[in-house]
Protein backbone atom coordinates (compact mmCIF):
# COMPACT_ATOMS: atom_id res chain seq x y z
CA UNK A 1 0.00 0.00 0.00
CA UNK A 2 2.47 2.26 -0.05
CA UNK A 3 2.29 3.44 -4.16
CA UNK A 4 5.18 0.85 -5.31
CA UNK A 5 4.79 -2.01 -7.21
CA UNK A 6 6.03 -5.67 -5.49
CA UNK A 7 6.76 -8.40 -7.22
CA UNK A 8 6.30 -11.96 -6.28
CA UNK A 9 8.13 -14.67 -7.58
CA UNK A 10 6.91 -18.39 -7.93
CA UNK A 11 9.27 -21.52 -6.70
CA UNK A 12 6.67 -24.54 -7.38
CA UNK A 13 9.82 -26.87 -7.66
CA UNK A 14 11.41 -25.49 -4.44
CA UNK A 15 12.71 -27.72 -1.69
CA UNK A 16 12.67 -26.97 1.87
CA UNK A 17 14.46 -28.49 4.35
CA UNK A 18 13.75 -28.70 8.38
CA UNK A 19 14.92 -31.57 9.36
CA UNK A 20 13.83 -33.87 7.31
CA UNK A 21 13.67 -32.81 3.67
CA UNK A 22 10.42 -32.12 1.68
CA UNK A 23 10.61 -31.86 -2.02
CA UNK A 24 9.34 -29.93 -4.21
CA UNK A 25 6.76 -28.23 -1.59
CA UNK A 26 7.71 -25.04 -3.43
CA UNK A 27 7.48 -21.39 -2.03
CA UNK A 28 6.95 -17.48 -2.69
CA UNK A 29 8.98 -14.71 -3.14
CA UNK A 30 8.29 -11.38 -2.36
CA UNK A 31 10.26 -8.32 -3.72
CA UNK A 32 9.24 -5.31 -2.20
CA UNK A 33 9.33 -2.22 -4.31
CA UNK A 34 11.45 0.68 -3.35
CA UNK A 35 11.33 4.77 -4.09
CA UNK A 36 14.81 3.72 -5.13
CA UNK A 37 14.59 0.67 -6.77
CA UNK A 38 14.14 1.92 -10.51
CA UNK A 39 15.79 -0.66 -12.64
CA UNK A 40 16.28 -3.32 -10.00
CA UNK A 41 15.04 -5.89 -7.53
CA UNK A 42 15.94 -5.02 -3.98
CA UNK A 43 16.87 -8.24 -1.92
CA UNK A 44 17.27 -5.90 1.12
CA UNK A 45 12.95 -5.99 1.03
CA UNK A 46 12.31 -9.64 0.22
CA UNK A 47 10.86 -12.12 1.71
CA UNK A 48 10.17 -15.40 1.74
CA UNK A 49 7.22 -17.77 2.66
CA UNK A 50 6.05 -21.18 2.54
CA UNK A 51 3.44 -23.50 4.28
CA UNK A 52 5.92 -24.32 6.96
CA UNK A 53 8.26 -21.45 7.38
CA UNK A 54 7.83 -20.21 10.68
CA UNK A 55 4.10 -21.37 10.96
CA UNK A 56 2.81 -18.13 9.21
CA UNK A 57 0.43 -20.10 7.22
CA UNK A 58 -1.79 -23.04 7.04
CA UNK A 59 -1.40 -26.03 5.29
CA UNK A 60 0.96 -29.02 5.78
CA UNK A 61 3.91 -28.08 2.96
CA UNK A 62 3.76 -31.39 1.37
CA UNK A 63 6.66 -33.21 -1.15
CA UNK A 64 5.35 -31.75 -4.67
CA UNK A 65 2.56 -29.91 -4.10
CA UNK A 66 3.78 -27.00 -6.22
CA UNK A 67 3.18 -23.89 -3.80
CA UNK A 68 3.31 -21.01 -6.08
CA UNK A 69 2.65 -22.66 -9.10
CA UNK A 70 0.03 -19.73 -10.11
CA UNK A 71 0.17 -16.19 -8.72
CA UNK A 72 -2.18 -13.19 -8.44
CA UNK A 73 -2.41 -9.90 -7.09
CA UNK A 74 -5.76 -8.32 -5.62
CA UNK A 75 -7.39 -6.85 -3.33
CA UNK A 76 -10.25 -8.22 -2.29
CA UNK A 77 -11.15 -6.43 0.50
CA UNK A 78 -11.19 -2.88 -0.57
CA UNK A 79 -8.60 -2.09 2.12
CA UNK A 80 -5.78 -0.47 -1.16
CA UNK A 81 -3.62 -2.85 -0.11
CA UNK A 82 -2.92 -6.05 -2.35
CA UNK A 83 -3.81 -9.62 -1.67
CA UNK A 84 -1.63 -12.38 -3.29
CA UNK A 85 -3.78 -15.98 -4.40
CA UNK A 86 -1.51 -18.43 -4.51
CA UNK A 87 -1.91 -21.49 -6.58
CA UNK A 88 -1.29 -25.27 -5.02
CA UNK A 89 -2.42 -26.99 -7.87
CA UNK A 90 -1.08 -30.60 -6.06
CA UNK A 91 -2.43 -30.34 -2.79
CA UNK A 92 -3.42 -33.25 -1.04
CA UNK A 93 -6.55 -32.58 -1.32
CA UNK A 94 -9.80 -35.31 -2.10
CA UNK A 95 -7.98 -38.20 -1.04
CA UNK A 96 -6.58 -39.53 1.47
CA UNK A 97 -3.34 -39.80 0.09
CA UNK A 98 -0.25 -37.24 -0.86
CA UNK A 99 -0.48 -37.80 -4.02
CA UNK A 100 -3.97 -36.91 -5.18
CA UNK A 101 -3.42 -33.71 -6.47
CA UNK A 102 -6.77 -32.17 -5.65
CA UNK A 103 -5.28 -28.49 -5.16
CA UNK A 104 -6.32 -25.44 -3.63
CA UNK A 105 -5.68 -21.93 -3.50
CA UNK A 106 -4.15 -19.82 -0.66
CA UNK A 107 -5.19 -16.50 -0.28
CA UNK A 108 -2.05 -14.43 1.54
CA UNK A 109 -3.54 -11.16 3.26
CA UNK A 110 -0.52 -8.16 3.07
CA UNK A 111 -0.85 -5.70 5.87
CA UNK A 112 2.01 -3.47 4.45
CA UNK A 113 4.33 -4.12 7.27
CA UNK A 114 6.13 -7.21 5.65
CA UNK A 115 3.53 -9.54 7.85
CA UNK A 116 1.52 -12.56 6.04
CA UNK A 117 -1.64 -14.44 6.98
CA UNK A 118 -3.71 -16.69 5.01
CA UNK A 119 -6.48 -18.92 4.36
CA UNK A 120 -6.75 -21.81 2.03
CA UNK A 121 -9.71 -22.65 -0.29
CA UNK A 122 -10.45 -25.59 -2.01
CA UNK A 123 -13.50 -27.54 -3.66
CA UNK A 124 -16.08 -28.38 -1.33
CA UNK A 125 -14.64 -26.30 1.83
CA UNK A 126 -17.53 -24.67 3.75
CA UNK A 127 -19.56 -22.73 1.45
CA UNK A 128 -17.48 -23.07 -1.99
CA UNK A 129 -19.44 -25.67 -4.30
CA UNK A 130 -18.80 -29.60 -5.29
CA UNK A 131 -16.09 -31.15 -3.68
CA UNK A 132 -12.25 -31.61 -4.47
CA UNK A 133 -11.56 -35.26 -6.27
CA UNK A 134 -8.14 -36.57 -7.45
CA UNK A 135 -6.81 -34.61 -10.24
CA UNK A 136 -8.50 -31.80 -10.32
CA UNK A 137 -5.17 -29.35 -10.20
CA UNK A 138 -7.71 -26.53 -8.27
CA UNK A 139 -5.38 -23.22 -8.49
CA UNK A 140 -3.89 -24.60 -11.44
CA UNK A 141 -4.07 -21.25 -12.87
CA UNK A 142 -5.47 -17.63 -11.30
CA UNK A 143 -6.66 -14.30 -12.26
CA UNK A 144 -8.18 -11.47 -10.66
CA UNK A 145 -10.50 -8.93 -11.67
CA UNK A 146 -13.51 -7.06 -10.50
CA UNK A 147 -15.96 -8.66 -12.64
CA UNK A 148 -18.87 -7.52 -10.93
CA UNK A 149 -17.73 -3.90 -10.93
CA UNK A 150 -18.62 -3.47 -6.88
CA UNK A 151 -15.03 -2.03 -6.32
CA UNK A 152 -13.64 -4.92 -4.61
CA UNK A 153 -11.65 -7.78 -6.83
CA UNK A 154 -12.78 -10.86 -7.81
CA UNK A 155 -10.54 -14.65 -7.88
CA UNK A 156 -11.04 -16.77 -10.85
CA UNK A 157 -9.45 -19.77 -10.23
CA UNK A 158 -9.10 -22.79 -12.96
CA UNK A 159 -9.32 -26.50 -12.32
CA UNK A 160 -8.21 -28.09 -15.19
CA UNK A 161 -8.27 -32.02 -14.38
CA UNK A 162 -11.82 -31.64 -13.05
CA UNK A 163 -14.23 -34.00 -14.47
CA UNK A 164 -11.22 -36.13 -16.22
CA UNK A 165 -9.55 -33.37 -17.36
CA UNK A 166 -12.75 -31.52 -19.38
CA UNK A 167 -12.26 -28.34 -16.57
CA UNK A 168 -13.77 -25.71 -14.88
CA UNK A 169 -13.59 -22.16 -13.67
CA UNK A 170 -14.34 -21.18 -9.94
CA UNK A 171 -15.09 -17.06 -9.46
CA UNK A 172 -15.47 -16.39 -6.14
CA UNK A 173 -16.69 -12.78 -5.38
CA UNK A 174 -14.53 -10.30 -2.91
CA UNK A 175 -16.58 -7.95 -0.13
CA UNK A 176 -15.39 -5.32 2.37
CA UNK A 177 -14.51 -8.85 4.34
CA UNK A 178 -12.56 -10.21 1.85
CA UNK A 179 -13.02 -13.04 -0.49
CA UNK A 180 -17.06 -14.37 -0.05
CA UNK A 181 -17.19 -18.48 -0.49
CA UNK A 182 -21.03 -18.44 -0.68
CA UNK A 183 -21.14 -15.89 -3.37
CA UNK A 184 -19.39 -17.75 -6.86
CA UNK A 185 -19.97 -18.96 -9.72
CA UNK A 186 -19.02 -22.39 -11.12
CA UNK A 187 -18.21 -22.48 -14.57
CA UNK A 188 -17.66 -25.10 -16.91
CA UNK A 189 -17.86 -25.28 -21.23
CA UNK A 190 -21.17 -26.28 -20.83
CA UNK A 191 -22.57 -23.25 -18.84
CA UNK A 192 -20.95 -21.69 -22.63
CA UNK A 193 -23.15 -24.29 -24.88
CA UNK A 194 -20.25 -26.58 -25.57
CA UNK A 195 -20.02 -30.01 -24.76
CA UNK A 196 -18.52 -31.29 -22.02
CA UNK A 197 -15.52 -33.56 -22.97
CA UNK A 198 -12.67 -35.06 -20.88
CA UNK A 199 -9.30 -33.92 -21.96
CA UNK A 200 -10.34 -30.47 -23.01
CA UNK A 201 -8.40 -28.69 -19.67
CA UNK A 202 -10.67 -25.97 -19.37
CA UNK A 203 -9.62 -23.56 -17.05
CA UNK A 204 -5.52 -24.44 -17.55
CA UNK A 205 -4.62 -20.80 -18.63
CA UNK A 206 -6.75 -17.21 -17.05
CA UNK A 207 -6.67 -13.34 -18.23
CA UNK A 208 -9.06 -11.06 -17.35
CA UNK A 209 -9.49 -7.57 -18.55
CA UNK A 210 -11.82 -5.23 -19.41
CA UNK A 211 -11.87 -6.48 -23.54
CA UNK A 212 -15.25 -4.08 -24.26
CA UNK A 213 -14.30 -1.12 -22.29
CA UNK A 214 -17.77 -1.14 -20.21
CA UNK A 215 -16.38 -1.25 -16.76
CA UNK A 216 -16.49 -4.67 -15.78
CA UNK A 217 -13.38 -6.47 -16.09
CA UNK A 218 -13.91 -10.13 -18.29
CA UNK A 219 -12.73 -12.93 -18.23
CA UNK A 220 -10.59 -15.16 -20.50
CA UNK A 221 -10.55 -19.34 -20.13
CA UNK A 222 -8.27 -21.55 -22.49
CA UNK A 223 -9.09 -24.70 -23.00
CA UNK A 224 -5.87 -25.69 -25.19
CA UNK A 225 -6.96 -29.45 -25.65
CA UNK A 226 -9.86 -28.15 -27.08
CA UNK A 227 -10.76 -29.84 -30.55
CA UNK A 228 -11.63 -27.83 -33.60
CA UNK A 229 -15.49 -27.87 -34.20
CA UNK A 230 -14.96 -26.66 -37.92
CA UNK A 231 -11.49 -28.21 -38.95
CA UNK A 232 -11.64 -31.59 -37.12
CA UNK A 233 -8.62 -30.92 -35.82
CA UNK A 234 -7.47 -32.85 -32.54
CA UNK A 235 -5.86 -30.76 -29.10
CA UNK A 236 -6.09 -27.39 -31.54
CA UNK A 237 -7.52 -25.36 -29.13
CA UNK A 238 -10.14 -22.70 -28.10
CA UNK A 239 -10.34 -19.89 -25.55
CA UNK A 240 -13.68 -18.40 -24.09
CA UNK A 241 -14.27 -14.87 -23.08
CA UNK A 242 -17.16 -14.01 -20.16
CA UNK A 243 -17.87 -10.53 -20.32
CA UNK A 244 -18.39 -8.96 -17.05
CA UNK A 245 -21.66 -7.11 -15.49
CA UNK A 246 -23.33 -6.53 -12.52
CA UNK A 247 -24.68 -9.95 -11.67
CA UNK A 248 -20.94 -11.49 -12.50
CA UNK A 249 -19.70 -13.10 -15.29
CA UNK A 250 -22.11 -13.57 -18.47
CA UNK A 251 -22.88 -17.19 -19.92
CA UNK A 252 -24.66 -14.89 -22.86
CA UNK A 253 -22.85 -13.35 -25.71
CA UNK A 254 -19.19 -15.16 -24.97
CA UNK A 255 -17.22 -15.84 -27.92
CA UNK A 256 -15.44 -18.97 -28.52
CA UNK A 257 -12.19 -17.84 -30.06
CA UNK A 258 -9.99 -20.11 -32.48
CA UNK A 259 -7.62 -20.02 -35.32
CA UNK A 260 -10.03 -21.03 -37.49
CA UNK A 261 -12.87 -19.02 -36.23
CA UNK A 262 -9.79 -15.53 -36.31
CA UNK A 263 -8.11 -16.22 -39.68
CA UNK A 264 -10.69 -18.72 -41.72
CA UNK A 265 -8.56 -21.40 -40.99
CA UNK A 266 -5.13 -22.34 -38.78
CA UNK A 267 -6.44 -24.90 -36.18
CA UNK A 268 -4.10 -27.40 -36.44
CA UNK A 269 -3.87 -30.57 -34.08
CA UNK A 270 -1.79 -30.44 -31.76
CA UNK A 271 -1.38 -26.56 -31.89
CA UNK A 272 -2.46 -25.91 -28.15
CA UNK A 273 -4.18 -22.84 -28.73
CA UNK A 274 -4.26 -20.80 -25.12
CA UNK A 275 -1.60 -22.64 -23.81
CA UNK A 276 -0.67 -18.61 -21.86
CA UNK A 277 -3.33 -16.09 -21.90
CA UNK A 278 -2.18 -12.57 -21.29
CA UNK A 279 -4.39 -9.28 -21.27
CA UNK A 280 -2.78 -5.41 -21.39
CA UNK A 281 -3.78 -1.99 -23.28
CA UNK A 282 -0.76 -2.68 -26.07
CA UNK A 283 -2.25 -0.02 -27.77
CA UNK A 284 -3.11 2.84 -25.33
CA UNK A 285 -6.64 3.33 -26.59
CA UNK A 286 -8.42 2.51 -23.21
CA UNK A 287 -9.49 -1.26 -23.72
CA UNK A 288 -7.47 -4.13 -22.84
CA UNK A 289 -6.36 -6.16 -25.58
CA UNK A 290 -5.75 -10.36 -25.08
CA UNK A 291 -2.84 -11.98 -26.04
CA UNK A 292 -3.09 -15.73 -26.77
CA UNK A 293 -0.22 -18.67 -26.38
CA UNK A 294 0.03 -21.13 -29.02
CA UNK A 295 3.08 -22.91 -28.07
CA UNK A 296 3.23 -25.86 -30.68
CA UNK A 297 2.11 -23.90 -34.00
CA UNK A 298 4.09 -25.04 -36.78
CA UNK A 299 5.92 -21.90 -38.70
CA UNK A 300 8.62 -22.26 -41.63
CA UNK A 301 7.90 -26.10 -41.51
CA UNK A 302 9.01 -26.72 -38.25
CA UNK A 303 6.44 -28.48 -35.45
CA UNK A 304 6.17 -26.76 -32.07
CA UNK A 305 7.79 -23.47 -33.46
CA UNK A 306 5.36 -21.63 -31.56
CA UNK A 307 3.61 -18.15 -31.87
CA UNK A 308 0.89 -15.67 -30.19
CA UNK A 309 -2.07 -13.99 -31.27
CA UNK A 310 -2.84 -10.90 -30.51
CA UNK A 311 -6.81 -9.43 -30.29
CA UNK A 312 -7.85 -5.65 -30.35
CA UNK A 313 -9.81 -4.90 -27.59
CA UNK A 314 -13.25 -2.70 -28.90
CA UNK A 315 -16.62 -1.50 -27.62
CA UNK A 316 -17.81 -4.45 -29.59
CA UNK A 317 -16.02 -7.23 -28.17
CA UNK A 318 -13.63 -9.47 -29.23
CA UNK A 319 -15.22 -11.30 -31.18
CA UNK A 320 -14.31 -10.52 -35.59
CA UNK A 321 -11.46 -8.09 -33.50
CA UNK A 322 -8.39 -7.10 -35.60
CA UNK A 323 -5.62 -9.57 -34.78
CA UNK A 324 -1.83 -10.68 -35.64
CA UNK A 325 -0.24 -13.55 -35.08
CA UNK A 326 2.95 -12.69 -33.72
CA UNK A 327 6.42 -15.24 -34.05
CA UNK A 328 9.93 -14.45 -34.86
CA UNK A 329 11.90 -15.06 -38.23
CA UNK A 330 10.46 -12.55 -40.84
CA UNK A 331 9.70 -9.60 -39.03
CA UNK A 332 7.17 -7.67 -41.61
CA UNK A 333 5.26 -11.35 -41.14
CA UNK A 334 6.22 -11.97 -37.68
CA UNK A 335 7.25 -8.56 -36.09
CA UNK A 336 9.41 -10.59 -33.83
CA UNK A 337 13.22 -9.96 -34.75
CA UNK A 338 15.55 -13.40 -34.45
CA UNK A 339 14.69 -16.94 -34.96
CA UNK A 340 13.12 -19.98 -34.12
CA UNK A 341 13.97 -23.59 -34.16
CA UNK A 342 11.91 -26.73 -34.10
CA UNK A 343 10.21 -27.14 -30.64
CA UNK A 344 11.37 -23.81 -29.48
CA UNK A 345 7.93 -22.87 -27.57
CA UNK A 346 7.03 -19.56 -28.06
CA UNK A 347 3.96 -18.71 -26.56
CA UNK A 348 4.46 -21.45 -23.45
CA UNK A 349 4.04 -17.88 -21.55
CA UNK A 350 2.84 -14.73 -21.86
CA UNK A 351 3.26 -11.89 -19.47
CA UNK A 352 2.51 -8.39 -19.56
CA UNK A 353 4.39 -4.84 -18.12
CA UNK A 354 5.46 -1.54 -19.02
CA UNK A 355 8.97 -2.16 -19.58
CA UNK A 356 10.36 0.56 -21.06
CA UNK A 357 8.44 3.44 -19.06
CA UNK A 358 6.43 4.84 -22.17
CA UNK A 359 2.58 4.52 -20.80
CA UNK A 360 1.78 1.24 -23.00
CA UNK A 361 1.76 -2.13 -22.21
CA UNK A 362 4.43 -4.32 -23.50
CA UNK A 363 4.37 -8.25 -23.89
CA UNK A 364 7.18 -10.91 -23.03
CA UNK A 365 6.76 -14.05 -24.97
CA UNK A 366 8.44 -16.90 -23.16
CA UNK A 367 10.20 -19.34 -25.51
CA UNK A 368 11.57 -22.07 -23.25
CA UNK A 369 13.01 -24.66 -25.72
CA UNK A 370 15.26 -21.84 -28.41
CA UNK A 371 18.57 -23.23 -28.94
CA UNK A 372 20.91 -20.27 -29.54
CA UNK A 373 23.96 -21.06 -31.10
CA UNK A 374 25.55 -23.70 -29.03
CA UNK A 375 23.11 -23.69 -26.14
CA UNK A 376 20.42 -26.55 -26.66
CA UNK A 377 17.01 -25.35 -25.76
CA UNK A 378 18.52 -22.73 -23.46
CA UNK A 379 15.54 -20.57 -23.55
CA UNK A 380 14.50 -17.25 -24.99
CA UNK A 381 11.89 -14.35 -24.18
CA UNK A 382 10.99 -11.88 -27.20
CA UNK A 383 9.53 -8.55 -25.98
CA UNK A 384 7.34 -7.14 -28.18
CA UNK A 385 6.97 -2.99 -26.95
CA UNK A 386 3.68 -1.82 -27.10
CA UNK A 387 4.07 1.11 -28.83
CA UNK A 388 4.19 -0.70 -32.14
CA UNK A 389 0.22 -1.19 -31.66
CA UNK A 390 -0.45 2.52 -32.02
CA UNK A 391 -1.75 2.72 -34.88
CA UNK A 392 -4.02 -0.58 -34.30
CA UNK A 393 -3.86 -4.12 -34.82
CA UNK A 394 -3.32 -4.11 -39.05
CA UNK A 395 -4.60 -7.49 -39.71
CA UNK A 396 -4.21 -7.49 -43.84
CA UNK A 397 -1.26 -5.55 -44.57
CA UNK A 398 1.93 -7.12 -42.35
CA UNK A 399 4.09 -3.97 -43.61
CA UNK A 400 2.56 -1.59 -41.70
CA UNK A 401 4.19 -3.39 -38.65
CA UNK A 402 8.04 -2.98 -37.16
CA UNK A 403 10.33 -4.59 -35.23
CA UNK A 404 11.15 -1.90 -33.51
CA UNK A 405 9.22 1.16 -31.76
CA UNK A 406 9.02 4.28 -33.84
Amino acid sequence: GDGHDDLAVGLPGNDYFSGTGVIGMGGVQLHFGLPDAVGRIQSIAAYSFSQVAGGLLPGRGLAGERFGAALAFGDFNGDQREDLAVGIPNDAVGCGSEDCYGGSVMVVDLDGGGHVNGYLMSLGLDALPASAAAGDHFGGAVATGDFNGDRFDDLAIGIPGRDSSAGGVLVVFGSEFSLIFGNHQLLDQGVFGEPVEPGDLFGSALAAGDFNGDGFADLAMAAPEEDGNTSGSIDSGQVIVAYGSAGGLSTVGAPWLSEDGIFGAGSESGDRFGSALTAGDFDGDGLADLVIGVFHEGVFGADAYGAAVALRGRPEGLAGSPSRRLFPGDPPIGMIPGDGNLGAGYGSALATGDFDGNGFADLAIGAPARTPPSLPQAGAVAVVYGQLFVDGFESRDPFEWAQVAP
